[in-house]
């Protein structure tokens, strides 16, 4: 198994208090180009053909070592990939996240998909890469709902990590506590409350809010946002006007500490799946 397969796999392992995910490696190192130059540093023309041929003769010597082509070459690494991923189970939903997120379904309404067609979450984890979630019950008449991309994660300053237990072995110590970014939509009358939200360590907090004329759908989509005011510096605000916001958003919305645990393991789940879908949607277009 290659060190990535490893390390998405060291990444499978999901707790409800404690969510960390291991630093990926990259595919490949970095290649030297081989380029000709005149003393003028001025490419003439045949000079740089032959750069260009010298650099390509670079790439296929070092890439190329089956004697295939480089596509043949690329196309057998991502089969390893996909293989390899495969072996892992890094794509089968793991039995607490499908626990929790039955337990959750009571209240909420959660679909993967970015179309408002009513259609439910996956267990597969086929769909769009921003999942939603819809609280089923109002607060006093508002509708709260819940957004997150599985890819809109973010690695805690090291300010903002609590200290480690003792107890916690040095594999889980060297991890790096990683954050999913969501917002709670909360509507009434037309008008949305966005909250932008961090989710770790099955705990939610709030990082800013700003208010907005749009419905909850349209303030989900709205790609003009920049020109509305974003509210006052967050951080500025009176510390107990901060804990407030988060208390709403943790008690009344119902954001609490299974729904923020859930959002950091689904969100880690689905982007094993989504791996693997790139990884063979760029096999077929490269060697079909």
């Amino acid at each position: 198994m290659s060190g990535q397969a490893l390390v998405r796999a060291s990444a499978r392992r999901v707790l409800f208090r404690s969510y960390n995910v291991g630093i990926a490696s990259n595919f490949f190192s970095g290649s030297q180009a081989i380029t000709t130059t005149s003393s003028d540093n001025h490419y003439s023309g045949g000079d740089y053909l032959l750069s260009r041929q010298q650099q390509q003769q670079h790439v296929t010597s070092r890439f190329s070592s089956s004697g295939g082509s480089v596509k043949e070459d690329l196309s057998a690494m991502i089969s390893r990939e996909i293989a390899e991923e495969n072996e892992s189970e890094s794509n089968v939903m793991p039995v607490e996240l499908k626990d929790l997120m039955d337990q959750l379904s009571e209240d909420w309404r959660i679909v993967n998909t970015n179309n408002n067609d009513g259609s439910s979450l996956s267990l597969s984890g086929e769909g769009e890469a921003t999942i939603q979630m819809f609280k089923k019950d109002s607060i006093s008449g508002a509708i709260v709902r819940i957004s997150f991309h599985c890819q809109d994660s973010i690695v805690a300053d090291d300010d903002d990590i609590m200290e480690e237990d003792e107890e916690e072995n040095e594999e889980d110590e060297e991890e790096d506590a990683v954050a999913i970014k969501f917002t709670v939509h909360v509507t009434r009358a037309g008008k949305t409350i966005v909250f932008n939200c961090l989710s770790m360590d099955s705990e939610a907090s709030v990082e800013s809010v700003f208010l907005t004329e749009d419905d909850a759908a349209a303030a989900a989509q709205n790609n003009n946002k920049e020109q509305l005011y974003q509210g006052p510096e967050y951080t500025e605000l009176a510390e107990d006007l901060q804990d407030m916001f988060t208390a709403f958003v943790q008690t009344d919305c119902g954001v609490d500490e299974n729904v923020a645990a859930f959002i950091s393991m689904y969100a880690d789940y689905k982007e094993q799946v989504e791996y693997i879908q790139w990884l063979k949607g760029i096999k077929a277009i490269v060697h079909p």
